[in-house]
């Protein structure tokens, strides 16, 4: 008979109670495998997930122009400066006639009666 070490009662161990600890100790190492399997699985997806907001955040608030980072590496300095063409510089003159500004509607007061009034001031010597 085997006593454990470091507690005050003794254990019998026997062929039985070892075959029990063993099955015990095959179950909760299956359970800690699938545990670890369905974390990875899990972290897997988090990074999965936080690379989908990256890319949405940037196609929202990012440049909204058409350069990719993938296109700069396509081109070479020396390539593009041999696909430039020379831009010819066109001025173009035109003369613009400005509208008259109309304020409200234009009324014909030709035809109503006008009546003169005069107003004399007194002048206050003090």
């Amino acid at each position: 008979m085997l006593i454990a070490r470091n507690t005050r009662t003794a254990l019998p161990f026997s062929e039985k109670n070892f075959s029990l600890l063993q099955a015990h100790l095959t179950q909760v190492t299956q359970q800690a495998e699938t545990l670890s399997q369905a974390l990875d699985q899990a972290n897997k997806k988090i990074a999965w997930f936080e690379e989908q907001f990256k890319l949405s955040r940037d196609r929202q608030f990012g440049r909204s122009s058409e350069k990719l980072p993938s296109q700069q590496i396509l081109f070479d300095a020396m390539e593009c400066d041999e696909i430039k063409t020379v831009e010819e510089k066109e001025t173009i003159t035109y003369t613009r006639s400005k509208p008259q500004k109309s304020c409200g509607r234009k009324l014909d007061t030709s035809k109503l009666p006008r009546e003169r009034v005069l107003h004399d001031v007194e002048e206050k010597i003090s």
